[in-house]
C-alpha cells in the first residue's frame, strides 16, 4: 500500500520483483473537513478534498530486501537481492465533485537502484520521466484510472486500481479504529485478484490548531495458495505483516508525510510435473512519502 508513496503497497511477483519496483502506487489523498474547533476530538470526518489548481510535490523512497531459498540436492540455497527507489512527482489537483477528484501524477525524476548498481538502462530510466497517469480519487481513498500511457498501462492500471480505501465511511473520534478488507493485485498475475489486505486504522490524535491529523495503521497481507494461478501455472502463497503512521495535513487536503513497514514470506510451488522444487522468498520493505510543498 503501496502506501506506496502514496496508497498501499502491493503484493510482488515472482521473477518481476526487480522490473516491477519500478511502478510505485500513485498518493493518495487524505482530508479532514477544514474548520473543526479546537480541541475537538469526535465527529471528525475523514475524506479527500484537495484544493483544484494546486499542485503537490512528493518525493518517495522505497527500500526492499529480498532473500530467496530453495533446497537442492539436499541443502538450502540461499540468494539475496537489495533494490532502492527514490520518485519525485507532481500532483495536479484538476477537477473536483461529490464523487471525488480528479488528478494527474507527472514523473519527473525516478531513480532505482539494484545491490548498489543502475537496475534499469537509462533509456528506460529517462522514458519513465515526464509519464503522466490520470487518476479519479474517490471521497474514501481509491483509485480508479482514467487515462496512463501505453506502454504503462498493464502494470500501473493493475497496481492503482488496486490501492484500497483507507478512509472510514463514517465520522470518528480521536482513539477511535475503524477496518478495511482490500483485494490487492498480483502485477504479471494471469488475471483476477489473489491477496488480500486486512487492515486496522486508528485516528491518534490531531495537532493543537486541529489542522494535522496523525493515523496509525496495522495490517495483513494474504494470498491463498488455491487461488488462481499464474500463466506459467506457478502457485504462490504469501503471508505477511504492514504497519504504517501518516500524517495529514487538514488544509491542504493531502498526505504530508506517511511511512510503512511490510514483512512477506511466499511459498512459490512451481506447476505439477516439472522438475522445479519450492522456493521460499522473505521479502523486506520500508516506504517513505513526504510532500515537500504545495502552490
Amino acid at each position: 500500500m503501496s502506501f506506496a508513496g502514496r496508497g498501499w503497497p502491493r503484493v510482488p511477483s515472482v521473477g518481476q520483483a526487480t522490473a516491477r519496483l519500478r511502478i510505485v502506487a500513485l498518493g493518495l489523498a487524505c482530508a479532514l473537513t477544514p474548520g473543526v474547533a479546537r480541541g475537538q476530538t469526535s465527529n471528525i470526518v475523514l475524506r479527500i478534498k484537495p484544493k483544484v489548481g494546486d499542485t503537490l510535490y512528493t518525493r518517495f523512497e522505497q527500500d526492499v530486501s529480498m532473500k530467496d531459498t530453495v533446497h537442492v540436492h539436499g541443502a538450502d540455497t540461499t540468494m539475496t537481492m537489495h533494490t532502492s527507489l527514490l520518485l519525485l512527482s507532481r500532483v495536479l489537483v484538476q477537477s473536483s465533485d461529490e464523487t471525488g477528484t480528479t488528478i494527474t501524477t507527472i514523473t519527473d525524476s525516478v531513480s532505482l537502484l539494484s545491490d548498489g548498481q543502475p537496475a534499469e538502462p537509462e533509456e528506460i530510466r529517462r522514458a519513465m520521466e515526464g509519464q503522466r497517469v490520470r487518476l479519479h480519487i474517490a471521497p474514501d481513498g481509491s483509485a480508479a484510472v482514467l487515462e496512463v500511457p501505453p506502454q504503462l498501462s498493464a502494470d500501473i492500471r493493475a497496481v492503482v486500481s488496486g490501492m484500497p480505501a483507507t478512509l472510514p465511511d463514517r465520522p470518528v473520534s480521536v482513539n477511535q479504529t475503524w477496518q478495511r478488507q482490500t483485494s490487492l493485485p498480483v502485477v504479471g498475475a494471469s488475471k483476477g485478484y489473489a491477496a488480500v489486505l486486512r487492515a486496522t486504522y486508528r485516528l491518534d490524535s490531531l495537532s493543537s490548531d486541529g489542522t494535522l491529523a496523525f493515523v496509525s495503521m496495522e495490517g495483513t497481507i494474504t494470498r491463498d495458495p488455491g487461488a488462481q494461478p499464474r500463466s506459467n501455472g506457478l502457485r504462490v502463497s504469501s503471508s505477511g505483516k504492514v504497519k504504517g503512521v501518516l500524517c495529514v495535513d487538514r488544509r491542504r487536503g493531502w498526505w504530508i508525510d506517511a511511512r510503512a513497514t511490510i514483512g512477506l514470506v511466499s511459498t512459490l510451488v512451481p506447476a505439477a510435473g516439472t522438475s522445479a522444487t519450492p522456493v521460499r522468498m522473505q521479502t523486506d520493505i520500508t516506504q517513505h512519502m513526504h510532500t515537500a510543498s504545495v502552490h
